[in-house]
């Protein structure tokens, strides 16, 4: 049992990540064991490529000798006909399993332990399997499902009475859980198209081999994160338990074991709360940059209406808030409003530098030291490193650095935090005397960081004798399609730009299944586009039409919030579809001077005299007087190449400056690029034209 041991519990990681992804910080409980019982009946009918995926995700493809294997199964057959019929339940009618007896042999030993009788404990493990009368299933498979899995197989009436015999295996589930799982399968889940459903019900009650008093049981704070506490009835007990420190991840184990040592409950306790936070940390920052990415479309809209817009939001965020490590006071308080910062971590104003502002200590309302302030740069932190992680599937990486004029003098606390939050290494530059070559070296540092793709960030003339720093972000994605489109599918088609203008366009094609949503009241439907392991995905916004000489994008643009794209992009909300797919190859550049349009968004002072970075030095006064973002993305048959960078040039302050569902992609659409598990954008645009 070992090797299937090992298999269940991997698959248990599997799925509990997944559901951390989807269920961020909220509690999350569920019974490897049943779920992996119910498929394992599934699996032990199941063939071909079927059978190839469920070992996969099960890990039952780890276990020596397999080839083939609750929770609930639902089955439905979509057409009456007898052939497809016949087609559809073939697994489940071949008289020949053909199957690999070691998954399913150890679980009907595991089952045999887990169901031994015992008066120290109650446990026990249940199968069932009910079964459309109507239809005549392989007495092979239902042999060996009672064999393997002693699931009786029960004949009931779907067709005729699907929502009695639904409240019927309610019943029977809350039985065999002594009532504690009631109404397992909602209403509407059970109808006359359902042709099997398979069971299992796990239940266990046991007290503790060391019982807590009930007298010491108090009323105690319980720390959700560094900010929040919930009070909880706390027992507390003094005794001797197994206990390790596990150092890689620096947690402890605890082990609990109920009365006769048979069974025991290991409790992963973090050092600090923030090794539970980490998730919750990143998705912080992904809302930050999620807010930021539409104001900042917006802005770009005004002055570019009917045009490609592409930027990075990740890289654009990472520049400007390593230069917000650096403020203070009202500067502070600007870039933390238009970076969304306040509703990231409660911060108005935040430094993580500790020294006072210089004369502005009314207006900083948030003392620096405060665990808030770090709270932004060390979700920052956590998101650089979940972004850096090593991988061989895909290339996807980000990269800060500091120019600094050789003679100006940076706080050795500035510098320290840059590289613990950022890992940005501050290099010295000659800004006074060859401006033009410090600005070729910085460009050659970016040019390498995105393999060759963005060239030129900073023009001979962005760089001049005044400047003292210059903050850079670069970030860098390469990733193939999950699944890729063949080259000889592809032909020129046209794209409508608008209802009377077309440009001809390399467009590809493919037949998949694609998770879809379909959004009839505001005339769209969205895409989701996953590369190679899934960790990240492309989404399109594509209007249903052009209904004049517009885009087709106004009402979108009018409506787009963070808050509904977060919606939209929920995948509960959206459906497995299959999809005849026309996307264009396309490729993008942009250079963006994005100085107005941050003043715009309300970042004032920090582009003016009355800057305040004085966490940054204690010589002289410093103003932004640039941004430049430049990015690139290259989207083919294979797969997505994506660059971008920004620069944040610092000087010293002077006066003011069913069905298959056709998803044609042939006129304007929105995209962005997420990074799945942290949520956060880290490219976003808008294609109207194909390049000439």
């Amino acid at each position: 049992m070992d090797a299937l041991n090992k298999a269940n519990t991997s698959f248990a990681l599997d799925f509990f990540k997944q559901q951390c992804q989807e269920d961020g910080d909220k509690n999350i409980l569920f019974s490897p064991l049943s779920i992996s019982s119910a498929l394992a009946m599934v699996y032990l009918g199941a063939k071909g490529n079927t059978a190839d995926q469920m070992a996969k995700v099960l890990h039952f493809n780890k276990v020596e000798g397999a080839k083939n294997v609750t929770t609930t199964i639902r089955m439905q057959v979509y057409s009456r006909t007898e052939d497809s019929l016949s087609n559809r339940c073939a697994c489940f009618q071949k008289k020949e399993i053909g199957k690999s007896d070691n998954i399913h042999t150890g679980f009907k030993a595991l089952n045999f332990e887990i169901n031994q009788p015992t008066e120290n404990y109650l446990l026990k493990s249940v199968n069932q399997l009910y079964g459309e009368k109507s239809l005549p299933f392989s007495k092979e498979y239902l042999h060996l499902a009672k064999k393997y899995y002693n699931a009786e197989p029960q004949s009931v009436d779907f067709v005729g009475a699907a929502d009695e015999i639904r409240r019927e295996i309610n019943s029977n589930v809350e039985q065999q859980t002594e009532g504690k799982i009631q109404n397992l399968l909602p209403p509407g889940s059970i109808d006359s198209l359902t042709r099997l459903v398979l069971i299992n019900a796990l239940c266990f009650k046991g007290n503790w081999a060391t019982k807590f008093e009930a007298e010491a049981t108090r009323q105690r704070p319980f720390r959700i994160n560094t900010h929040t506490t919930k009070p909880v009835p706390m027992m507390h007990l003094s005794d001797k338990f197994n206990l390790s420190y596990v150092e890689s991840v620096q947690a402890d184990v605890l082990e609990l074991p109920y009365v006769n040592n048979d069974l025991s409950m290991f409790i992963l306790l973090p050092s600090d709360l923030t090794g539970l936070q980490k998730a919750v940390a990143m998705e912080v920052v992904s809302t930050s940059v999620g807010k930021f990415t539409v104001d900042l479309f917006n802005k770009l809209n005004e002055t570019n209406k009917g045009k490609n817009i592409f930027f990075s939001p990740w890289s654009i965020s990472a520049a400007l808030a390593l230069t917000y490590l650096g403020a203070k006071g009202n500067t502070a308080t600007e870039m933390a409003e238009v970076l969304h910062f306040t509703q990231a971590a409660g911060a108005e104003a935040s430094s993580s530098v500790a020294r006072p502002s210089r004369g502005r200590p009314k207006r900083r309302k948030m003392d620096p030291e405060n665990k808030q302030a770090a709270d932004v740069h060390s979700s920052f932190k956590k998101l650089l490193t979940a972004i850096n992680k090593p991988r061989s599937t895909y290339s996807l990486r980000s990269a800060n650095r500091i120019y600094m004029e050789k003679s100006f003098l940076l706080l050795p606390t500035y510098i320290q935090l840059s590289k613990n939050y950022y890992k940005a290494e501050p290099q010295k530059l000659n800004f006074k005397t060859a401006p033009e070559q410090s600005g070729k070296e910085i460009n050659a540092w970016v040019e390498k960081q995105t393999e060759g793709k963005i060239k030129n960030l900073l023009t001979p003339q962005d760089v001049s004798n005044t400047t003292e720093l210059i903050l850079v972000n670069a970030i860098y994605f390469k990733a193939e399609w999950e699944v890729k489109f063949q080259e000889g599918h592809t032909d020129l088609q046209a794209f409508r730009l608008s209802k009377n203008k077309t440009k001809p366009v390399k467009m590809m094609y493919m037949r998949n299944t694609f998770p879809v949503l379909i959004m009839e009241r505001m005339n769209f439907k969205m895409i989701e586009l996953p590369y190679v392991k899934r960790e990240l995905s492309m989404f399109i916004l594509l209007p249903d039409d052009i209904k004049d000489n517009t885009t087709g994008l106004e009402q979108l643009e009018r409506e787009l919030t963070y808050e509904k794209l977060s919606e939209w992009t929920d995948s509960k909300k959206m459906t497995e579809t299959l999809v005849d797919l026309y996307l264009p190859k396309f490729k993008m550049e942009e250079r963006y001077d994005l100085s107005d349009n941050l003043v715009r968004m309300g970042m004032h002072s920090a582009f003016s005299r009355n800057a305040d970075f004085s966490g940054m030095t204690e010589k002289g006064v410093l103003q932004i007087s640039k941004v430049f973002h430049k990015s690139f993305v290259a989207v083919d048959e294979k797969g997505t190449e994506a660059a971008a960078a920004t620069a944040v040039l610092i000087e010293l302050a002077s006066a003011p400056v069913g069905h298959v569902l056709k998803f044609k992609v042939d006129h304007p659409f929105f995209f962005f690029i997420r990074h799945n598990k942290s949520k956060s954008i880290l490219f976003f645009g808008r294609f109207c034209s194909p390049l000439e």
